[in-house]
C-alpha cells in the first residue's frame, strides 16, 4: 500500500513538471491582447454605491471584428513596454443596466457588441440587481501594434 502511495504522489509531481507552468495563471483570451479587463460599478435607484467587480476572465470570440472595433475608437493611447508597442483602450459601456420590473435574471457578462456580433465577452461572478439599479462597465483593452 505504501507503495503505490509513493508511486502516486511522485506521478502526480512529475505530472505537475511536465504539464502547464504557468499553473494558475489566466490566459488573456488572445494573443494579440495582453490585457482585457472589466470593471463595473453597480448601484442602486438612488445612486448609493452597492457593489464593484473586477474580471479578466475574457473570450475573445471573433478577433478580426474585434481589430475592425478597435480601430474605430479615436480615444486610444499609445505605449512601450517591454520593447513592444501597445494601445490601450479604455471603453465604457452601459449606464442605465438591465434592470427593470421584467427583469430578474442575474447579470454574468460583459459583451463587446460590432456589427451584430458579440466580438468579445468578459465574464464575472454573477450579480442581481433590483429594479431601476444602474451597472456601469468600463474595457480596458491592450492590443500588441503590429
Amino acid at each position: 500500500m505504501k507503495v503505490i502511495i509513493v508511486l502516486c504522489t511522485l506521478a502526480f509531481a512529475i505530472g505537475l513538471i511536465f504539464t502547464n507552468s504557468a499553473f494558475g495563471q489566466q490566459s488573456p483570451g488572445h494573443p494579440d491582447f495582453p490585457e482585457l479587463n472589466l470593471q463595473v460599478v453597480h448601484r442602486n435607484a438612488n445612486g448609493d454605491f452597492v457593489g464593484y467587480f473586477e474580471s479578466t476572465l475574457a473570450y475573445v470570440q471573433r478577433p478580426l471584428l474585434l481589430h475592425e472595433y478597435l480601430d474605430t475608437q479615436n480615444a486610444k493611447e499609445i505605449i512601450e513596454k517591454d520593447g513592444q508597442t501597445l494601445e490601450v483602450f479604455i471603453i465604457h459601456k452601459g449606464e442605465g443596466g438591465p434592470f427593470t420590473e421584467d427583469f430578474s435574471g442575474q447579470i454574468a457578462s460583459y459583451n463587446i457588441m460590432y456589427k451584430g456580433y458579440s466580438t468579445m465577452a468578459i465574464r464575472h461572478h454573477g450579480y442581481f440587481g433590483e429594479p431601476g439599479d444602474i451597472a456601469t462597465g468600463t474595457f480596458k483593452i491592450v492590443r500588441i501594434v503590429q
